[in-house]
């Protein structure tokens, strides 16, 4: 990204994302992902976490395993849009913690297009 820059929250999202640079990502696709209830909105490359996506658009998200999908606290609620397939580890540690199975841990949700996501404590 050279000269100005139109948004900064696409901006904290992609420094977040260490995807600063458009030469390196040609053809990069971006997914629009917003979220509710604090009508926050930000853009970043698909194939980008749930979690980088809250991160880059200054929302709290709580975890204590660093992203690793261990702790399960990240659950995240996916009101629209389309985001990788739950994988057999994220399915267990949901189990094993105790999680609603219909939220998502955003730190292994991985998306492929525009989304709308919520939590509780936002």
């Amino acid at each position: 990204m050279v000269g100005k820059v139109a948004d900064p929250r696409a901006w904290r999202a992609a420094v977040a994302l260490g995807r600063v640079g458009g030469a390196r990502y040609p053809g990069r696709v971006d997914c629009e992902v917003r979220f509710h209830p604090s009508q926050q909105r930000v853009r970043v490359p698909r194939g980008a976490s749930l979690l980088d996506a809250a991160r880059g658009a200054g929302l709290p998200v709580a975890r204590a395993c660093g992203g690793t999908g261990l702790c399960s606290r990240c659950g995240v609620r996916v009101l629209s849009g389309p985001v990788s397939v739950e994988s057999a580890d994220e399915a267990h540690a949901k189990r094993a913690n105790r999680v609603d199975p219909e939220l998502r841990l955003a730190c292994l949700a991985r998306l492929q297009g525009d989304v709308v996501v919520t939590a509780a404590y936002w």
